[in-house]
Formats: structure tokens, C-alpha cells, sequence
């Protein structure tokens, strides 16, 4: 049913629209209503399997009198245990009885088990599986066809054919007066329905079979004489073909003869399809088969034959979509729609009749056909016919929609008989009113519409506990989205609608609400709702929010583009903090804790746009956006301390705000130095705001108090790992590739900004590192061993080396680039000498403070000067500089040697420590 509906709805709006996204909102409309009809069925079988195990429960428990044959065929009785009984003319013992024994459990007997064994669930899966719908119904119409004479149905129906087969060939022939042949005929029809009469007590069920013949005859007769030979004039033939109407419904309802109904009915049908002359007569056509489905409809009203209605049906329209095919013309549409709408109000009123008197089984094919078939082929054909008055199908599917509401008032008062008919018709209603909207306006504001049905639709659901509204109210979201994506221009209101008024914004908008709306919805419901929604109300949620995200980022980039990061991270975070202000006193714990999330979410995509395309995050009034994002989101934290509430990954939270403050920081002041001085200045934010940061996680008493006091070791643990990896970066970087321009101050060693910063720098990794928890400190350096004292111990003679080349190139002109600082002879001895100064530095060092590991580090160094010397600087024969560099090194070592020999391994080495 679910996939019949789909295909069926997605051809009909196709047609209507002529686009492939129709056909998919169709279908998916046709797949929700089939899917509603199918759980609302699977739930109503459900409730009388339900009823039909607890009767069965019931009367297994219910105590009954055992006969005394069944008492002794389960358990012999012992004689000791009963009483004796008094024979006739003995006087009863005065002896009291022996006591009974203790009633001892006897086991049932393995037969009375098995008759009262309830099916295991390994029985009923050796059951075999029952046949499908469409093998049910083909046996239930053989087994209609079987119960009824179908050798004399077959025979009724070629003697039909026979004699239309007869009527053509004569009057091709001119065998008779064409008169006489179609008294003949009359007289052939008569002779049927008074046999069959004369026959109705003695076989009913052979008479009813002659009596529909003789009214499909009379039908023959007299359509041919009138449209095809002209022999009676309309105004003699319509009142003869009522009649023949009329006496088909009498003999049938006093009869109650279904067969001669469905006989009658189809004999009917198919005189114009035998004996049509291609004149296109359409009014003649359809005024006939309105005079038959008034006798239809005058059956329907007395008998419920559900199966005759059917066949109306079907025929009706089948006869219709072959005459739209293969005759219609566009000047006829007038005419053809009013005929339409007159058949489609008789097998309403059908429907309608048949209802009031029992329920209506949305299962029986018979049933679900007319009630989903019926609007499906009729707004098709109605469509097909208007398709060329604007506005004529929107104002078509409203007006159905509302027809079926108003049926709703009538059918209502049988709700307890009629539930599934009501709701059927409900749903109905809603989709063709549903249809309206993008009938009459575009995908946007189809959008709007629908979403806000979805989320009413949910509510609805969830107040009267009903899973099917629910599904519908998302699947309509669903639809809207698609909707809406279809009719996506994102310039298409610019020059025409003004900010905020437009209708991607408002179609946005309400998908936005709708999706929260819904949200919280499911969350209340929680307790109460399916197995496939535990869990949905997050989903939505989110969903809610991403529209909200993605119409509220379009509009400001849209209208506002001069400022559009900042408005959008102003934006956003505000409404991060609107949702928590709404959530919390309505304890939505995940709106609650998706709105701490959100200013890092905005905040992190701000960074990837100036990434991508602004180049930093101060433009397009970004630093009023950053200050509202960091406002907002230690707000939200600010206030999960207030409320006591110990929310999950609180620490990450804090930690992530201060990475995000440290690389947006660092990144604004950069580039607004190197648009005012240049040089070295916009290196040295990369380095001093992270070396900040550190100091400030690092001070004895934070300031502010708040955060870093409440949360010291958040920001000292987790926090400050951002900062420390950008300090050293910076310690790395700056000094290997920056040339330390000072402009417009002067160069002076060891005094000049980049010196300064690098220091700054070192300094407060090293105070970071001093301040951190020892039992944190110790497992780092067990894990790590001595790596954080190489680290340091690199960065400090990165910074060393670099210091000392650019102090030689601003004070006696050396080079900078690497490959020339090779071939230099001053830089070379220099570092040499420098070199060796620390080598000679950290022996003496590790001499005193018994340390091995750092007189080996001292050590290597020296080696690493002399293999220099030999390689490098012994290269510059003849300079001055080479025998600098080897004296000063050679007596460096001698010096080294003597007053520093490595110590003894017996000594424990602290030095590390």
C-alpha cells in the first residue's frame, strides 16, 4: 500500500508540476499516507490479537469442576487420606478421623498439559507463513465467482457479446428493417428480465444471472437506437435509459441480488465501449454514465454492496481517462470537469452511505480503493483540464481539502465505529490542503507551510499519545526541506524583498522553528514514544538549529556582506544564549548543553572563513564579533557554575574558549602590525599573547578570579597546550627565518623586540611548566622521560644561536641567509667559540651538581665544535678568525678537562630533577 500510494502520488503532482523534485514530494507524500494507513491497520491487528490471547489466558486460569474420571486418570488418591464413608444402615464411627496429610504438588499428567500448552514462539515459527494480500484476494473473488454459476455468467456474457456482434453485422448487412431489428432486440431484453423474474424463488441465483442480461440488453437497445441510428430522439431515450436504471436497482434491492446489481451495472458500462461511432459526442457519453452511477448510488443507498460500488467506480473512470486520451480536445475542459466532479460527489456520497452503516475496513481492497483511488483520480483528471487558469489547482486542492474536513463533522459522530475512516479522511485533507500551498506559491513558502503543519502534526501526536500524526508531522518537515532546497536561489529576493521579510528567509525560518518546536516536543514526550524515536528529539534538535544557522549566516552575507562575520558571530551567540535562557527553566538538559557548545562551533567557523577568505578574523567588524562570541559563551559557563550543574566535558570547554581566544588574538594583533610597522612586529603577537596566557594560568592567585580560579587546573592541564605549542612554534620559528627588523628603532643586541619576546617566551613555558601539579609534572616526565628538559634546553639554544648571527649582522655586517653564513668566517669562528663556551658552560655545570647526563650533553656539544673546526673552519686557512676559533676552543677544553672530569656513576643524578 505505502509504495502503490507513492508511486501513484508522485505521478499525479509530477504531471501537475512537470518536474522530477514532484514527483519525489509526491511520492513521499503518497508513502507517508500508505505508511499511516499500514501502522494504524498493523496496530488495529495488534489489539485483536491482543484481546483475542488474553480470552484465551483467561480461560486457562478460570477453575472448573473435574469429572471423577479425569480426577482418577491424573492422579490416584490415597486411602489412607480420605475420610470414611457411612454405608446405608451403619452407624458412623464416633472416632475422629485420622489427620489429613500435607497436600503434596502433583505434577500435571503429560496429557493435560498438552491440551491446555500455549504456542511457543519455535511453534509459531514452524507455522507456515500466511499468503499474500494479492494471492488472498484472487482467491476470495474465485471463491465469489465459484459460489455464483460461472457457467452461466460466462454464458450470459458471450450471448452479450453475441448479440451487439449481431447488431453491428445487420445493420452493416441491411439484413432487416433496422426498426424490426431493434424490436427484436427489445423483445429479446424483455424476455430475460421477465424469465428471470418468473424463476427468482425457484433459483435465485440463475434468475438474477438472466434478469442482469435482459437490463444490459435493454441498455444495448436503446443507446444504439439513439446515438448510433438516430431511431429515438435524446428527449425519448434519456427518460427509457433512467428507467432501465431504475428497474435494475428495484430488481436488485428487492432481490437482494449483488450479482445482478454488478451484471446490470457492467452490461451497462460496456454499451458505449461496443457500439461507439466515433461521433465525440463527449455530453452524451458522460450524461449516460451519470444516469448509470445515479443508479448505482440508488443501489448504494439501500444495499451496502461495497464490491458494486467498485465496479461503478472502476468503470466510470476507466471510460473517463480513455476519452481524456484518445478524444479530448482543450475547448472541452468545461464540460468534461463538471462531469468529473458530479462522478467524483456520487462515489464520495457512496463512500459516505456505506460508512454510516458499519465500519469502514481500510484493509479490504474494496474499501481502501474507492476511499485513496477516488481523490487521486479525480484531482488527476481535474488537474489535466485546468492545468492552463493559474491558481485553479491550488483553489481545487484547498477546496477538496476542505471538503473532506467538513466530512469529518458527519462521519465524527460514529468515531468509535468509524476511526480508521476518520482518520483516513483526516488525512486526506491534510495533504490535498498540504498540496495547495506549493500549487499556489513557490518551494519557500511551500516550505513555511508545511513545516509548520509538521510540528503541529507532532504536537497533535504526542497530546493524544498516536504514533501516525507523528510520523506525519515528520515526514512532512521532511518534504518541506526538499521543498525548500528545489526553490533555492540565494539571490533571489535581493533586488526585489527586504532583509528578513523575504521568503527564504521566512520558509528557513520555519523550518527552523518547526524542527525545535518538535524537538522539545519529543523531549517531553519521552517515556511514551516509539522505539524509533528514543533518541529523535537530539536529531531535531539539531536539525532546528542548522536551519537556523544556515538562513540566518545567508541573510547577513546576503544584505550585510561589509560586516558579515561580525553580525553573523553577534548573531549566533546570542541566540546560543536565548536557547539556554528558554531550555533551562524548562530542564531541556541537550538544548541546555548544545547551547554551551555553539559559541566554540560559530567560533571555530569564523576562523576557517578568515582563513579561506578574509585573511584575519578582525574583518567585516569581526572584533565586535569575537568579543560577543567570548562574551556570551563564559556567560553560558559562568552560569552552569551558578546552577551547580556538573555538565559533561566542563574542563574541555574551558580549555577550548581559551585556544580559540589565544589563536584569534595572536592572529588580529599580527596583521594589524604588519598594516602599521612591519618587520619583526608581526611576528612577535604569535609569541607573547600564548606566553601571556601561560603567565596568567600560572600565577599563584589568577586574575580574573573567575574563570581560572574555579577552574585552575582545567586551564593549566588543558587550557595551556594551545599557548605552550604556539610559544614554541614561535620560539622555533621566529628565530630560524625572521631577520629581526626593529624598525624604526634600532638594532641592539640581546634589548631588541624579537630578543625580548623570544625570552618572554621561554620564560613562561618555563613557568608554566614550574606551576603545573607535581603529580602531573612527575607522570609527564615518566612517560616522556627527559624530553620537556630537551625541549627547553633546544629552544634556549635556538634562540641563543639565532641571537648571536643577527647581532653579528647588525654590528659588523654579516650575512643572514643560510647558504652565505657558511661560507662567513667571522659567523663561523663566532659560533665556534660560542659553541664551545656552552659546551664548556655545561660540563662545569655537571661536574658540580654530580650530573652525567648534562656532562655528556656538555661533552657532545664540544665534539660537535671540533669536528666543526676541522670541516668547516679549517676551510678559512689564512684568516685571523680560524685561529681565534681554534685557540679559543683548544683552550677551552684544556680548561674543561680540568676543572670538570666526568663524574662518578656511584652518584645518583639529580640533575634532572
Amino acid at each position: 500500500m505505502p509504495w502503490l500510494l507513492a508511486l501513484v502520488f508522485g505521478v499525479l503532482l509530477a504531471g501537475i508540476e512537470q518536474a522530477p523534485t514532484s514527483f519525489f514530494i509526491g511520492g513521499m507524500l503518497g508513502w507517508l499516507l500508505g505508511t499511516v494507513i499500514k501502522l494504524r491497520s498493523e496496530q488495529r491487528g495488534l489489539t485483536i490479537e491482543l484481546r483475542d490471547l488474553r480470552r484465551h489466558l483467561a480461560a486457562l486460569v478460570t477453575p472448573t469442576a473435574p469429572s471423577a474420571a479425569k480426577v482418577s486418570d491424573q492422579a490416584e488418591t490415597p486411602a489412607a487420606a480420605l475420610a470414611p464413608i457411612a454405608q446405608p444402615g451403619e452407624t458412623p464411627s464416633t472416632e475422629a478421623p485420622a489427620p489429613l496429610p500435607k497436600p503434596v504438588p502433583v505434577a500435571p499428567p503429560a496429557a493435560a498439559v498438552a491440551r491446555v500448552s500455549i504456542p511457543t514462539i519455535s511453534d509459531r515459527q514452524a507455522t507456515p507463513r500466511a499468503p499474500s494480500a494479492v494471492v488472498r484476494h484472487l482467491k476470495s473473488a474465485w471463491e465469489w465467482i465459484a459460489a455464483r454459476n460461472p457457467l452461466t455468467i460466462a454464458g450470459i456474457a458471450v450471448l452479450f457479446f453475441g448479440g451487439a456482434f449481431l447488431a453491428r453485422y445487420a445493420a452493416e448487412h441491411a439484413l432487416f428493417p433496422l426498426e424490426a431489428r431493434f424490436i427484436v432486440l427489445a423483445i429479446m431484453a424483455l424476455a430475460l428480465l421477465l424469465t428471470g423474474w418468473r424463476l427468482r424463488k425457484r433459483v435465485p441465483l440463475y434468475a438474477q444471472i438472466l434478469q442482469g442480461g435482459g437490463v444490459a440488453a435493454m441498455y444495448l437497445t436503446i443507446f444504439a437506437a439513439t446515438k448510433m441510428f438516430n431511431l429515438l430522439p435524446p428527449t425519448a431515450a434519456f427518460p427509457m435509459m433512467i428507467l432501465t436504471v431504475i428497474a435494475a436497482a428495484v430488481l436488485a434491492v428487492a432481490q437482494d441480488a449483488l450479482a445482478l446489481a454488478i451484471i446490470g451495472t457492467l452490461g451497462g458500462f460496456m454499451v458505449p465501449v461496443l457500439l461507439s461511432s466515433g461521433s465525440g459526442n463527449y455530453i452524451a457519453l458522460f450524461s449516460y454514465m451519470a444516469v448509470l452511477n445515479v443508479g448505482v448510488l440508488a443501489i448504494a443507498w439501500y444495499r451496502s454492496w461495497r464490491a458494486l460500488t467498485v465496479v461503478g467506480f472502476a468503470s466510470t473512470y476507466l471510460l473517463t481517462i480513455a476519452w481524456r486520451v484518445f478524444s479530448y480536445r482543450s475547448d472541452q475542459w468545461l464540460a468534461a470537469d463538471a462531469f468529473l466532479i458530479l462522478f467524483f460527489l456520487m462515489y464520495l456520497a457512496m463512500l459516505v452511505t456505506d460508512a454510516a452503516r458499519r465500519p469502514v475496513p481500510l484493509r479490504s481492497l474494496v474499501s481502501g480503493t474507492l476511499l485513496f483511488g477516488l481523490p487521486v483520480l479525480s484531482f488527476s483528471l481535474h488537474a489535466s483540464y485546468v492545468k492552463h487558469i493559474e491558481y485553479a489547482l491550488a483553489i481545487s486542492a484547498l477546496v477538496l481539502g476542505a471538503g473532506y474536513l467538513l466530512l469529518l463533522r458527519w462521519i465524527g459522530r460514529k468515531v468509535s465505529e468509524n476511526r480508521l475512516l476518520v482518520e483516513a479522511f483526516a488525512a486526506l485533507a491534510i495533504i490535498f490542503a498540504s498540496l495547495a500551498i506549493p500549487l499556489a506559491f513557490d518551494g519557500r513558502t511551500t516550505a513555511a507551510t508545511w513545516a509548520a503543519e509538521g510540528a503541529g502534526l507532532i504536537w497533535l501526536g504526542a497530546r493524544q499519545g498516536k504514533l501516525s500524526p507523528r510520523v506525519f508531522g515528520l515526514l512532512l518537515q521532511a518534504a518541506g526541506a526538499l521543498a525548500f532546497l528545489a526553490s533555492y536561489n540565494p539571490y533571489a529576493d535581493l533586488l526585489i524583498k527586504p532583509p528578513l521579510l523575504n521568503a527564504t528567509f521566512v520558509g528557513g525560518l520555519m523550518l527552523a522553528v518547526a524542527g525545535l518546536h518538535s524537538a522539545h516536543t519529543l523531549f517531553r514526550n519521552q517515556g511514551s514514544e516509539h522505539r524509533f524515536e528514543r533518541g529523535l528529539h537530539v536529531a531535531l534538535l539539531l536539525w532546528g538549529l542548522c536551519w537556523w544557522i544556515a538562513v540566518i549566516v545567508r541573510e547577513i552575507d546576503l544584505y550585510f556582506p561589509d560586516i558579515a562575520l561580525g553580525a553573523a558571530l553577534l548573531v549566533l551567540c546570542v541566540s546560543a544564549l536565548v536557547l539556554d535562557q528558554i531550555a533551562y527553566p524548562r530542564k531541556w538538559r541537550p538544548a541546555v548543553l548544545v547551547a554551551r557548545l555553539l559559541p566554540l562551533l560559530f567560533a571555530v567557523g569564523g576562523l576557517f572563513h578568515a582563513t579561506a577568505i578574509l585573511g584575519h578574523p578582525g574583518s567585516e567588524a569581526g572584533l565586535a564579533g569575537w568579543f560577543a562570541m567570548l562574551t556570551v559563551f563564559y556567560r553560558l559557563l559562568f552560569l552552569a557554575d551558578a546552577r551547580d550543574d556538573s555538565a559533561p566535558l566542563i574542563g574541555w570547554k574551558h580549555a577550548a574558549g581559551y585556544w580559540v581566544l589565544c589563536v584569534a588574538a595572536s592572529w588580529e594583533l599580527s596583521w594589524q602590525l604588519d598594516q602599521l610597522l612591519g618587520g619583526v612586529w608581526p611576528v612577535l603577537p604569535l609569541g607573547v599573547v600564548p606566553a601571556l596566557l601561560l603567565l596568567a594560568v600560572s600565577a599563584a592567585s589568577p586574575r580574573p578570579a573567575w574563570p581560572l580560579k574555579q577552574h585552575k587546573y582545567s586551564y593549566q592541564d588543558l587550557g595551556a597546550i594551545v599557548p605552550a605549542i604556539m610559544a614554541i612554534l614561535f620560539a622555533l620559528g621566529a628565530n630560524a627565518f625572521s631577520r629581526g627588523d626593529a624598525r624604526p628603532l634600532s638594532y641592539l643586541p640581546i634589548v631588541n623586540p624579537l630578543d625580548v619576546a623570544s625570552l618572554m617566551t621561554l620564560l613562561s613555558l618555563l613557568t608554566w611548566w614550574r606551576s603545573i601539579r607535581p603529580a602531573v609534572r612527575t607522570r609527564a616526565m615518566q612517560q616522556a622521560r627527559l624530553a620537556p628538559v630537551v625541549t627547553f634546553g633546544g629552544l634556549m639554544f635556538v634562540w641563543a644561536n639565532s641571537a648571536l648571527i643577527r647581532a653579528l649582522h647588525y654590528t659588523v655586517g654579516t650575512p643572514l641567509d643560510v647558504a652565505r653564513i657558511m661560507h662567513s668566517v667571522v659567523v663561523q669562528a663566532a659560533v665556534s667559540i660560542f659553541w664551545a663556551l656552552l659546551g664548556c658552560a655545561a660540563i662545569i655545570l655537571a661536574a658540580r651538581r654530580q650530573a652525567r647526563w648534562l656532562w655528556f650533553t656538555g661533552a657532545t656539544l664540544m665534539g660537535v665544535v671540533l669536528v666543526k673546526l676541522f670541516l668547516i673552519d679549517l676551510a678559512n686557512s689564512g684568516t685571523l678568525a680560524r685561529v681565534a676559533s681554534f685557540m679559543t676552543v683548544g683552550g677551552l677544553l684544556v680548561l674543561t678537562g680540568y676543572f670538570a672530569p666526568l663524574p662518578p656513576k656511584r652518584v645518583t643524578d639529580t640533575g634532572a630533577q
